[in-house]
């Protein structure tokens, strides 16, 4: 057992395995350390696994909490709409970008439109009154543009 600091153990009453008591209770030292090693490891992987599980939590519960607000906010820009306000009138009003307002004015699930689309007589106009062919659009969907519907 040169270089383990258990030289002087090779003389000593055999164990187990006819392998000399020194060199058994050596290896259950090293494998006590070992031991001990992976538990704190595996605290330490504990410890951050529950920091994380906090964390995403409190970003669900965040994230409810701003879907509850949009949807307000929705409506409140909904209501501003249905008043005659343009859509670039709301822009400057809010101080929101374009695509926040149109995204803002569609209906959603929570607001009582079946799929989030809605049909664009809560904004007060009719369907295809628009003529903004730059408006990005899905199939069916309905986005105020300037006060008018595509």
């Amino acid at each position: 057992m040169a270089g383990t600091g258990a030289g002087s153990r090779a003389g000593a009453p055999a164990g187990g395995n006819g392998v000399p008591r020194a060199y058994v209770e050596e290896a259950r030292r090293r494998r006590a350390q070992l031991d001990a090693d992976r538990a704190a490891a595996e605290a330490r992987v504990d410890a951050a696994t529950a920091v994380a599980l906090q964390v995403l939590d409190e970003r669900a519960a965040l994230e409810r909490r701003n879907d509850e607000v949009s949807s307000r906010l929705g409506g409140a820009v909904r209501g501003l709409l249905s008043l005659g306000v343009g859509i670039d009138r709301t822009v400057r009003l809010l101080q929101l970008s374009e695509a926040e307002v149109r995204r803002l004015a569609r209906p959603t699930a929570a607001d009582g439109a079946e799929d989030g689309t809605g049909d664009g007589r809560e904004l007060g106009a009719a369907p295809g009154d628009a003529e903004d062919d730059d408006a990005y659009t899905r199939p069916g969907q309905v986005v105020a543009v300037a006060g008018r519907v595509s």
